[in-house]
């Protein structure tokens, strides 16, 4: 993210929502740091192509899956919550 200051990024919505995502996501990582938890920072754009090879299962194959996911679970089902399941399928993977 931008070296912006508070008062810029409260005048751009987009930037709040931005700011926010940055927010939540370190205090996860400080979160689970805190209760001794193991942590692997997976980039966004590397996400998938390290499932694929975590798990042994195409991408079009992971696809279908978290989009039957989705429908078990409901909304909000957006790329957010798709990435997240992806990541905890990994995660619970070992």
């Amino acid at each position: 993210m931008s070296d912006w200051s508070v008062e810029e990024i409260l005048a751009v919505h987009f930037r709040m929502h931005k700011a926010e995502g940055v927010l939540f996501r370190d205090a996860l990582v400080r979160a689970a740091k805190e209760c001794g938890l193991r942590q692997v920072e997976i980039p966004e754009k590397m996400l998938m192509p390290h499932a694929e090879r975590a798990l042994g299962t195409p991408a079009g194959s992971l696809a279908k899956e978290i989009a039957r996911l989705g429908k078990a679970v409901g909304a909000p089902w957006g790329k957010d919550q798709k990435e997240a399941a992806l990541a905890a399928m990994v995660a619970l993977r070992g």
